[in-house]
């Protein structure tokens, strides 16, 4: 939830997209909660949430192209959060316990992994 940047303390990627996602602000209380909203997690020592990554690294897509060129039904990025990101074959991978995963994939599998995490 909170790393070290040049030795200082900054909220990660996934606490920022976490709040983009529901529109308020994550309150932490260091190595004991993160909460948002009705929403409450415990934290490990480190300040990390722990989740279970799923068994498959199935993530939900549409092609960038198909949305530009309107071939995207109109409602069906309604009431989502929108990610835009690289997913061609020269994107970083990172070991996952589902093997090998592109960054930008792996991302997504952890930030849906701890939004639908059992408080």
């Amino acid at each position: 939830m909170v790393e070290s940047y040049q030795g200082k303390a900054v909220e990660s990627l996934l606490l920022c997209a976490s709040e983009l996602a529901v529109g308020q602000r994550v309150g932490l209380s260091s190595g004991s909660k993160a909460s948002i909203g009705n929403r409450c997690w415990a934290l490990d020592s480190l300040n990390r949430v722990p989740v279970t990554w799923p068994t498959s690294n199935a993530v939900e897509s549409l092609e960038f192209s198909e949305l530009v060129e309107g071939k995207v039904p109109p409602n069906a990025l309604k009431g989502k959060v929108v990610l835009v990101a690289y997913g061609g074959p020269n994107i970083d991978t990172v070991a996952t316990p589902v093997g090998q995963v592109g960054a930008h994939r792996a991302f997504v599998i952890l930030l849906r992994a701890f939004y639908d995490k059992d408080q």
